[in-house]
């Protein structure tokens, strides 16, 4: 084997090992932008209730909406609940990034809040088709509020098994 040969296979040797670290940075770097990203939207939600502490009920402790609601209040409730629906479409949109440890976490943390907030129901029962991950999910979970019919429908929450 000729000198240009060598230098030939060394060269190709290594320009395979530069694009295989290349990659492996990629994607440690694409799941740390994932992480960073996913903390930055939950803590998005926990200011809205710092700022707004009277509607996290609402939220997660399976306080219905009243009827008698104001309009700027009713108008407050379902903007904070597509906010939430929105952030939890991206969350759960990045489920492929989480480590094997996390994603049961993350599955759990959105069905939990699902189950535990009527609003969040209601507003994802009327507007399904803009959050196609989330409906994704519930159809695999069949989660407590899910109906028979296949499509989401309001319904008391259930303890979710273990």
């Amino acid at each position: 084997m000729g000198t240009s040969n060598i230098v030939a296979v060394v060269a190709l040797i290594l320009s395979i090992g530069a694009t295989v670290l290349s990659v492996s940075d990629a994607r440690q770097n694409r799941t740390v932008t994932t992480y960073n990203s996913t903390t930055d939207l939950t803590l998005q939600i926990d200011r809205i209730f710092i700022e707004y502490p009277h509607w996290r009920p609402h939220f997660y402790d399976d306080r219905p909406v009243p009827e008698n609601m104001t309009d700027p209040d009713r108008c407050q409730v379902l903007a904070i609940a597509e906010f939430c629906l929105d952030i939890l479409e991206c969350i759960w949109d990045r489920k492929t990034e989480y480590s094997k440890q996390d994603l049961p976490s993350w599955r759990a943390w959105i069905l939990d809040i699902f189950n535990l907030s009527p609003v969040l129901r209601s507003y994802f029962t009327e507007h399904s088709s803009w959050y196609p991950t989330l409906m994704s999910l519930h159809r695999e979970e069949r989660s407590a509020w899910w109906s028979d019919d296949d499509s989401p429908a309001p319904a008391p929450p259930q303890p979710r098994a273990g």
